[in-house]
């Protein structure tokens, strides 16, 4: 995750999901990095009951972020409203497999079990599932990691976004 810390991103879903994989001894690592809207409403939460299988970044930037994109390959963002996020973008540009509810503009950039993964909003479960099923599954994150990178580098490269905007 990384973005703005607050409960309508989601973050109360991604809590107990992870606490829920964890209990089933699911192998996973939550890398999160953003600020909190209301300092120490979940950092502390996640580290005490999540403890090494979490890590917080803050906010990060440059290099930093870079290698942070690097080495994560899902981005998950169970978000109840969003425009079109930046951070999706991003992450997907790094070959990231998004797990995210079809709010706002996603879905013109998400195309479901192609180049991500759409769970209901509010929906703890879903996000169990859409992970263990990638965790399970390296074939398809790797097929689904290529589509989604593809699909950022065809529809957002800086040419052929102004070309479009020029045609409009």
């Amino acid at each position: 995750y990384i973005g703005r810390i607050e409960p309508n991103k989601g973050i109360d879903y991604i809590f107990d999901a992870c606490k829920v994989l964890k209990e089933e001894n699911v192998n996973f690592h939550l890398n999160f990095a953003g600020k909190e809207e209301i300092e120490g409403q979940y950092i502390p939460k996640f580290k005490k009951v999540l403890g090494d299988y979490f890590s917080y970044h803050g906010i990060v930037s440059g290099s930093v972020k870079t290698e942070l994109l690097k080495k994560c390959d899902i981005f998950l963002l169970p978000s109840f409203y969003e425009g079109l996020p930046m951070s999706l973008l991003e992450t997907m540009s790094f070959g990231q497999v998004p797990i995210v509810t079809a709010v706002g503009s996603i879905p013109t950039v998400v195309k479901d079990k192609i180049n991500g993964i759409f769970i209901g909003v509010k929906n703890c479960e879903d996000i169990i599932i859409a992970i263990k099923e990638l965790k399970n599954n390296t074939n398809l994150l790797s097929i689904m990691s290529r589509q989604a990178r593809e699909t950022i580098l065809n529809k957002f490269d800086d040419n052929k976004y102004i070309n479009r905007l020029n045609i409009l």
